[in-house]
């Protein structure tokens, strides 16, 4: 039996909604339903989420029916972590998925014209220079992986303080920034 093609994400009458939450942790008790509730409360059809704080990497589904994608740490200390949560309709256009490390990971999905990369992120702190070059080099693999022909969401926390001189960025960035410091993320 052909497997079946994976459904289109992307349509021209199509509405996709995608978001991305610092959840801090899921690895407390009733903290993954209470993520997946606000993913349906908003209607998204991809979450992103950052700091999951879970070990290894997996797939897993929910009970209401949404896929989780996760990636984190090998080790005991439930540090960092990423993940993407799909409703089924997301899940029914997922072509293929990598978990890259504790702070990366990406999916690829079937759209009409061109395929969409999801790419999820969890940028270190300023404190730590070489986990900091470590994990803009694994972003750059990953990026120098994926085809020029497909359409690329990167999204999640990238530990940016991007302060207040907005000078030339005026349509894309606001004053708001922190107290006008800026960081190298």
């Amino acid at each position: 039996m052909t497997p079946k093609p994976p459904m289109e994400l992307l349509s021209p009458k199509a509405c996709v909604k995608i978001g991305q939450w610092n959840v801090r942790t899921m690895y407390e008790t009733g903290k993954c339903a209470e993520v997946v509730s606000e993913m349906q409360r908003f209607k998204l059809d991809i979450l992103s989420t950052s700091v999951m704080r879970w070990n290894g990497c997996g797939k897993m589904t929910t009970a209401t029916g949404e896929t989780i994608l996760y990636s984190g740490k090998s080790d005991d200390h439930h540090e960092q972590g990423v993940g993407l949560i799909l409703s089924t309709r997301a899940n029914n256009s997922l072509m293929e998925w990598e978990p890259f490390s504790g702070r990366i990971i990406t999916a690829r999905f079937s759209s009409k014209w061109r395929n969409v990369t999801v790419i999820q992120c969890y940028a270190p702190i300023n404190s730590s220079e070489e986990e900091i070059k470590e994990f803009y080099e694994g972003l750059q693999a990953m990026l120098d992986k994926i085809s020029n022909r497909n359409i690329v969401i990167m999204m999640g926390d990238m530990n940016a303080k991007v302060g207040c001189d907005n000078t030339g960025l005026e349509s894309i960035m606001g004053q708001q920034g922190d107290k006008c410091k800026i960081n190298e993320n």
